[in-house]
């Protein structure tokens, strides 16, 4: 019957669609992990700023 998605080619669909959606997610995964080092290394700029204007500016 022609038009039913079945056999190798809905396989082949399958395959495709779960290899996007796997590769989505492992992009958001990275830049989940890309943003919490980010924030980190920001919170650690603050933490060296705040302690470099404690040392020379505070009496």
């Amino acid at each position: 019957m022609p038009g039913s998605a079945s056999g190798p080619v809905s396989a082949a669909i399958v395959a495709r669609e779960t290899s996007m959606v796997t590769a989505l997610a492992a992009v958001e995964c990275s830049e989940g992990l890309f943003r919490s080092k980010l924030e980190l290394l920001i919170m650690g700029i603050r933490q060296m700023y705040e302690n470099f204007m404690r040392k020379w500016f505070e009496p």
